[in-house]
């Protein structure tokens, strides 16, 4: 309906909105009045008018203003409107990334990566990311921030809402754009082993970051097993499977097959079932093996050995055929002795 409005009524409600996101003092008031312009940046970018220039030039000097205030909300304002009209900002594409780089780059300098004007630029750009592939030079821009990402998303591992929030981006570029995150595997992985052992953490965060390892397993498995990784991974899944359930009896306990994961030991155990479904056995089952025997062994610690049955339980369909020609009595063995255990 918006082409129905009078021209001349149309130019009063476009300045009246940049004028009004600047005035209005309450944050929800002002990401609808962001939502309005970003339904309107779908019809008017395209016309290349002097309001699309207004709209991209109070957003990228609002943001860079020195006053906190007001680069807050030109950055709030700008993740706001990618997210309502992220195709018009393709042929910006550029520009946006070196002013979100540069961005990032002077947060680090000072310190400062979980301040708002950080997150609201995270989430600008995790809105852009399914336009990246193919602009060379946005890909560079987008690879490059991965260090700066991660940074900022430890800086704000304690807002789980935050920090929910913020990781979108490496969600969206594991499945919009994998290849960007080819040269900061290990970093991503170590991030995540690092931020799912802390038991200090909102659950939720840990969750995210275990589930992400996954993620990083089915789509670079090949990086993973040539930077040495699988072991670290194991290890970490295994101490996460050992941790007491919360539930009240191991009745309610579910380990596969559900879609509602979270606690990190349930997410741990499906994680580990997606290693054995991706990881060649020849580099699982062996170091799997070397936590397995002493844990199997402890006469006094009932989570190690519910973590190294859980551990056979999950690995017997992603490799079942290696189980079978190289495992099935010491593993045939092991469940004969836990059946009989007296826990």
């Amino acid at each position: 309906n918006w082409n129905m409005v009078p021209a001349d009524q149309q130019e009063g409600i476009k300045n009246g909105l940049l004028q009004a996101i600047v005035n209005e003092p309450e944050k929800y008031v002002r990401t609808s009045i962001a939502q309005v312009i970003g339904a309107l940046c779908n019809h008017e970018f395209p016309k290349k008018n002097q309001w699309s220039n207004d709209v991209l030039k109070f957003i990228f000097e609002s943001a860079q203003s020195s006053d906190q205030g007001l680069s807050e909300l030109g950055s709030e304002t700008f993740a706001t409107i990618c997210e309502s009209a992220p195709d018009q900002f393709v042929p910006h594409l550029q520009t946006i990334g070196v002013f979100c780089s540069q961005a990032m780059v002077a947060a680090d300098s000072t310190n400062n990566m979980a301040n708002p004007v950080m997150f609201n630029l995270i989430m600008a750009m995790s809105h852009l990311v399914p336009f990246v592939l193919g602009n060379n030079a946005a890909e560079h821009i987008y690879s490059s921030s991965v260090p700066y990402v991660v940074k900022s998303l430890v800086a704000m591992q304690n807002d789980a809402e935050k920090f929910i929030d913020a990781f979108d981006i490496l969600e969206n570029m594991a499945d919009h754009t994998p290849k960007l995150l080819t040269n900061y595997i290990t970093l991503l992985i170590e991030f995540c082993l690092e931020l799912s052992r802390n038991k200090d953490l909102d659950e939720a965060v840990r969750v995210k970051c275990i589930t992400y390892i996954g993620w990083v397993v089915r789509i670079k498995k090949k990086l993973i097993l040539k930077q040495k990784l699988v072991e670290p991974i194991i290890a970490t899944l295994f101490d996460l499977m050992s941790l007491p359930s919360d539930d009240s009896g191991d009745d309610t306990e579910e380990y596969f097959g559900s879609n509602e994961v979270t606690t990190p030991m349930n997410c741990a155990t499906q994680t580990m079932d997606v290693l054995a479904l991706n990881i060649p056995p020849k580099n699982l089952i062996p170091p799997l093996l070397a936590l397995l025997e002493p844990a199997l062994q402890s006469s006094n610690d009932p989570l190690k050995k519910k973590a190294a049955y859980l551990s056979i339980a999950v690995i017997a369909e992603g490799c079942s055929s290696a189980i079978c020609k190289k495992y099935l009595r010491p593993l045939l063995d092991c469940i004969k002795t836990g059946i009989t255990d007296a826990n």
